[in-house]
């Protein structure tokens, strides 16, 4: 009964009130993927990327795409993230700018289903947030990494304390970047204290 009340306030475009009910039937059963993947939609939906991605990895349990065994957590995977179409169009990782993650994570899936139009568009959406993803700075990008322990000592490379000032001034992220490992760091701590707002859809 939980659950159907769940599934008809998402339905319904109330996530809210779908991601607590999917929580009280989480509370009661743990194991289960189905109520796991839907709270994940419903937290991508409200663009809590955070959360939805840690519903996903709590149940493969390990990180998504950061040299996770296939063989264990295709499945749950495919399940979880590619087969749901809204939540595809919310990829968490996508979300948090994870693109090289997300990027596997959709391969992963048409490992599983070959014919997946999901994992299609949903790799087609990660290669364009590469190409043309933009960003809007609501404050010093460069403060916030400063105060992080596992960001500052990149603003000491003269090179990449350039490219962190030129994200700032709103220049877009060329798809080169994205091949610095550093960079989803920043990304990830840069849009979870509220320093940037994602661009893209």
């Amino acid at each position: 009964a939980i659950q159907a009340g769940a599934n008809k306030a998402f339905a319904a475009g109330d996530y809210n009130q779908a991601i607590e009910l999917y929580s009280e039937a989480i509370a009661l059963n743990s194991s289960s993927h189905v109520l796991h993947s839907n709270r994940s939609v419903s937290l991508a939906r409200r663009q809590d990327y955070f959360g939805a991605l840690r519903d996903v990895e709590s149940v493969c349990g390990r990180d998504l795409g950061r040299g996770s065994d296939r063989s264990e957590c295709t499945d749950h995977r495919a399940r979880l993230e590619f087969r749901q179409g809204t939540c595809a169009q919310k990829c968490p990782l996508l979300g948090l700018c994870r693109y090289h993650d997300a990027f596997r994570a959709y391969e992963a899936g048409l490992e599983v289903d070959p014919t997946s139009d999901v994992c299609r568009e949903g790799l087609a959406k990660v290669e364009n947030a590469i190409e043309v993803n933009g960003f809007s700075t609501n404050r010093d990008l460069s403060a916030e990494l400063e105060a992080n322990r596992e960001t500052r000592d990149y603003l000491r490379d003269p090179a990449f304390a350039q490219m962190i000032r030129q994200l700032q001034r709103f220049q877009g992220i060329p798809r080169a970047w994205l091949e610095d490992p550093r960079m989803e760091n920043v990304l990830s701590v840069a849009i979870e204290g509220g320093v940037l707002s994602h661009g893209a859809d």
